[in-house]
């Protein structure tokens, strides 16, 4: 189980025993979104990522899981089996943060967020 580590800003693969993580459910932002490679070669971490690692943090979980940068997509196997873990991985974790990139506060427009329009098929 690879995680990112919110403190050391690398990842790291824990057992899964390691349930003190986050969780980001998003919507992926193309082209260039920051992923495994990115994250491997010491890139700077995007905003989004950034902040989902700080307010993991915050609210008291040692790891975060994201997506894009925590599964190897150019290996096939890890990216079958993550898809078909995706339910455990929010199951089991910590804290849920959901990223709504269309939802303003000045707007109020919470019920209209591309979020809510996604699907798994």
């Amino acid at each position: 189980m690879r995680l990112l580590d919110t403190e050391k800003q690398e990842w790291c693969d824990v057992g899964k025993e390691a349930w003190d993580y986050a969780v980001l459910s998003h919507q992926w932002e193309e082209p260039g979104e920051y992923g495994l490679k990115d994250l491997e070669s010491k890139k700077p971490m995007s905003t989004k990522i950034q902040a989902f690692r700080q307010e993991s943090r915050k609210r008291g979980c040692t790891y975060c899981w994201v997506d894009t940068c925590c599964i190897d997509k150019s290996s096939i196997s890890e990216d079958n089996e993550a898809i078909a873990s995706m339910y455990s991985w929010f199951k089991n974790a910590k804290l849920c943060c959901v990223r709504l990139k269309d939802v303003t506060k000045s707007e109020n427009n919470f019920a209209e967020a591309g979020w809510f329009t996604r699907s798994w098929a």
